[in-house]
């Protein structure tokens, strides 16, 4: 079950003897919601209660805050009859979504190289404005971009958004193929079309 942008994931099925164990990645605020157990240093599956994923979320707000790119491990024990055709609007597979057994959550860095700050800063100084677009959870690509000088501490203006909220400043996702927002060509399968975001007039 592979990755892509909108499922934030990716799963496969491990065969271990008899049994069967789906082991999934992704994005911890889409994977952590799914998760009602949680593997112990000992080894132990445990239930995870509400206060406990509170803190996890904490956690990794704290390292997003840091600029760590943030990763969720989990796994989760199948028969192997599970339908595995069925899926949501945003392509998770019905297995994928709820019984899994949290077993990490990793921070990544990626460290900017030297001359990037100098060279947004000499941008800055010939008058073209920077801009970073990231499929990096809000708070990572916030700490990245203060660290990168593209925004500024001091800077009231700065403006950071995901996503969802850019699409809707920017009045949509239009198919170029029917040019429409709710594209009924299929677009996510065929690899010749492209979608376009537009502006509302």
């Amino acid at each position: 079950m592979p990755f892509n942008s909108k499922r934030k994931r990716m799963s496969v099925v491990l065969g271990l003897g008899e049994e069967r164990r789906l082991v999934i990645k992704g994005a911890p605020e889409y994977i952590l919601d799914s998760c009602s157990h949680f593997q112990s240093f000992s080894g132990e599956r445990l239930v995870m209660d509400s206060t406990l994923q509170r803190q996890i979320k904490d956690s990794v707000d704290d390292l997003a805050s840091k600029a760590l790119r943030c990763l969720v491990y989990a796994y989760k024990d199948i028969s192997g009859r599970e339908d595995t055709s069925r899926q949501n609007s945003e392509g998770v597979f019905e297995v994928e979504q709820s019984g899994l057994t949290l077993v990490a959550v990793i921070g990544i860095r990626d460290i900017p190289r030297p001359e990037v700050p100098k060279a947004i800063s000499d941008c800055k100084k010939a008058g073209i404005k920077v801009r970073m677009v990231t499929g990096d959870n809000k708070l990572t690509a916030k700490a990245i971009a203060l660290e990168c000088g593209i925004v500024d501490k001091q800077d009231s203006q700065a403006l950071v958004m995901d996503g969802v909220e850019f699409i809707k400043r920017v009045g949509g996702v239009v198919c170029k193929a029917c040019r429409t927002q709710e594209c009924p060509c299929g677009k996510e399968d065929d690899k010749n079309k492209r979608v376009d975001t537009i502006a509302n007039a």
